[in-house]
């Protein structure tokens, strides 16, 4: 079949739009279809491809029960829309599409990567910190990915009192021995070890938590609830030093 459409008389384009359509119905990802976007398409061929993309994203939007209107689908979509304006050059529009996604679908993480990609690192946390507080009852799985890349940023720039926070706040959120583990190791580097350790042994002793963290009641089922949803993020840019005691 892929022979048959690589030879066929279709356009380049129409081509690449048959492709991406047989990808979003192999719910199984049975396929092995990926030599076909490897083909060398011209930048115009691209830029067709992501104009007719492009309408179909927009009907998408009007018709709830198109092939593009499932979550997977329009992401998957929207992936190949990128990369095809990439590709045809057309890069000012790739940072407004995936904003506006983001903002449709709660998929933070691809724009905060684009950012990131084109030297935006400012504008990638702010998303960052809007990311985690949209997500973070409801898609927590998202809101721990964009915490993983705040903190892969500020390890980068070895702003080890930034890391050591945010790994402290998720050692409260959800205490565990690797958790313990990798905050040890962080706040050691930011000179602050003791400090946190004190925090975290009044915290396992009495479940007292430092002041701005979360804190929680048992509710039906053995589950917790949030009755005060506070963070360092993105309040900790101002107050770096919330485990300690005395602040």
């Amino acid at each position: 079949m892929f022979e048959a459409l690589a030879r066929s008389s279709l356009p380049a384009h129409e081509k690449m739009l048959y492709m991406l359509e047989i990808e979003l119905r192999d719910n199984y990802n049975t396929l092995n279809e990926h030599a076909f976007w490897e083909k060398d398409f011209t930048p115009e061929e691209w830029k067709r491809f992501a104009e007719a993309l492009k309408i179909k994203l927009e009907e998408a939007d009007r018709i709830k029960d198109t092939i593009y209107s499932l979550s997977w689908q329009r992401d998957y979509a929207v992936d190949r829309l990128i990369d095809a304006l990439g590709k045809a050059g057309i890069f000012e529009e790739i940072i407004p599409i995936c904003e506006s996604e983001a903002e449709k679908t709660g998929n933070y993480v691809r724009l905060v990567r684009v950012l990131l990609d084109s030297g935006q690192k400012t504008k990638a946390e702010e998303w960052i910190y809007r990311g985690i507080k949209e997500t973070r009852e409801f898609e927590p799985e998202t809101a721990y990915q964009l915490w993983q890349i705040l903190l892969e940023i500020k390890e980068k720039e070895e702003d080890w009192l930034f890391a050591a926070a945010l790994e402290t706040e998720e050692f409260f959120r959800s205490p565990e021995i690797d958790r313990y583990l990798s905050v040890r190791e962080t706040s050691k580097k930011a000179g602050k070890w003791q400090e946190i350790l004190e925090a975290i042994l009044r915290y396992l002793k009495n479940g007292e938590l430092p002041e701005g963290q979360a804190k929680t009641t048992k509710v039906k089922a053995g589950k917790f609830k949030t009755e005060e949803e506070a963070s360092i993020l993105p309040a900790l840019s101002r107050r770096q030093d919330f485990w300690n005691p005395a602040h």
